[in-house]
């Protein structure tokens, strides 16, 4: 008697439909940390306020960059979590894209930590070498120590 097969769910035979066609997949944490500042990092402090009205948004907070405004400090957090979304697509073997603005985001905020900061033990590797016409992202993550081919 031959054994049935596992039904696979209808996202995951999306995501391996688009994987076959070549497509590629939105970030869905990046897309939820643009709609949470990163778009406008500058006017997000507002927001912030809003969503958080007790907070002292411009306490002191320590951060990659040294002591900052937690304003500031929340910057951070967005771009972690685009980055590790990027991780997390590759490690399942898709590729991926950040949008336009979350990725300029990233590289202002990454274009304002000193080298020797950001390559320090607990931060990120050495820069790897992109591959040949990177996309603006692929260069940001190769610059980032990940291995982008």
């Amino acid at each position: 008697m031959e054994r049935a097969r596992p039904r696979r769910s209808r996202h995951r035979q999306r995501d391996e439909g688009r994987r076959a066609a070549g497509g590629r997949h939105d970030l869905g944490p990046a897309v939820r940390a643009r709609r949470l500042g990163a778009r406008r990092p500058r006017g997000g402090a507002a927001r912030d306020r809003r969503a958080v009205p007790d907070a002292d948004l411009d306490a002191p907070r320590s951060s990659p960059a040294g002591e900052v405004p937690l304003h500031q400090a929340l910057a951070f957090p967005i771009a972690d979590l685009a980055m590790h979304g990027w991780d997390l697509h590759r490690s399942c073997g898709r590729s991926a894209e950040l949008p336009a603005d979350l990725q300029v985001f990233c590289q202002e905020l990454i274009d304002s930590v000193p080298e020797e900061a950001m390559r320090r033990p607990g931060g990120f590797a050495p820069a790897t070498t992109p591959p040949e016409n990177p996309s603006p992202t692929d260069r940001l993550m190769a610059f980032l120590g990940r291995n982008v081919d």
